[in-house]
């Protein structure tokens, strides 16, 4: 199993999830079904899965497809995406570049006028526009893919094959889960 992870940054940083993700794939259990994984566009929707689900309200369960409402509210808004109530600290709020730059310029000295400071303006406002801002993280995206080899088994297998495999990833994709809320 291939697992490969990108930060998902609070805010907008899930968008590209949306952009992506395909309606309506759901289960892959059915012949054609299995057959769309492959040729139809985007991504399957995603599934809440781990034990972090317990922590949260409503009658979510592990399985459960993840809703655009749901990735708004805990990804975006850093809350419960049932009840709406704030999870932990919540995410850091960076100011906008219009801020960092305001505040600069309201330091300068009154005494400061004209063309010196139309150069320290200047000055402030080419260093805020190249500075690096953090982002606060708001949650990881992990991807679970088999090897191509068993992509090429799948491919020419049977259906009954295929629903074995199906079932062997989705152990295996159970066990790196679990390796990964105990160890990492």
């Amino acid at each position: 199993m291939v697992v490969s992870v990108k930060q998902m940054y609070a805010g907008d940083g899930y968008a590209y999830l949306l952009r992506t993700t395909a309606d309506a794939q759901g289960g892959v259990l059915a012949v054609s079904h299995m057959t769309a994984y492959y040729t139809e566009e985007g991504t399957p929707p995603g599934q809440w899965l781990g034990s972090g689900i317990d922590g949260l309200a409503g009658d979510m369960a592990v399985g459960d497809v993840v809703t655009v409402e749901q990735m708004d509210a805990l990804y975006k808004q850093g809350v419960d995406p049932v009840t709406g109530e704030k999870l932990g600290q919540g995410f850091k709020r960076q100011a906008s570049l219009e801020q960092r730059i305001a505040r600069r310029v309201n330091l300068i000295p009154k005494r400061v006028t004209g063309d010196a400071r139309e150069q320290l303006i200047s000055k402030i406002r080419e260093e805020e526009s190249s500075r690096k801002v953090s982002k606060a993280v708001s949650g990881f995206d992990f991807t679970f893919s088999p090897v191509k080899s068993v992509s090429a088994l799948w491919a020419v297998a049977d259906c009954g094959v295929r629903e074995q495999i199906y079932e062997a990833h989705r152990a295996a994709l159970a066990d790196v889960i679990d390796t990964m809320e105990r160890r990492v």
